[in-house]
């Protein structure tokens, strides 16, 4: 049951943490569901592929990214190196070619929305 709560709290899914104290079940249908896109859970265990589904599924949820935008319409800029790119998924791929030493984590951090 714990377990459960922990996993929902980590993938940003507190309706079903609520909804879990009511229907125990519900933990384990947050758990076993794609998390939201800006969650701790995501950022850390999900690869390109993965967190895209998760930015796709979310992106009609305001907030679904860390800028407030759905993926795709960003233009981002690289604070290491200066380069311009269009979109969350550029935005990553940018990041394993020319930084490899960074993690995917890391992302958001050096890739920034340009003005």
């Amino acid at each position: 049951m714990f377990a459960g709560i922990v996993i929902n709290a980590l993938k940003g899914k507190w309706g079903f943490v609520a909804l879990g104290f009511l229907l125990g079940w519900a933990w384990l249908a947050g758990a076993i569901r794609l998390a939201k896109p800006d969650s701790f859970w995501a950022r850390r265990w999900y690869g390109l592929e993965k967190m895209q589904r998760a930015r796709e599924r979310f992106a009609e949820a305001p907030g679904s990214t860390p800028w407030g935008a759905t993926a795709g319409e960003t233009d981002f800029e690289c604070k290491t190196c200066g380069a311009h790119v269009k979109g969350y998924a550029a935005a990553a791929e940018h990041m394993e070619s020319q930084h490899p030493e960074r993690d995917l984590v890391d992302l958001h951090e050096v890739m920034v929305p340009s003005k």
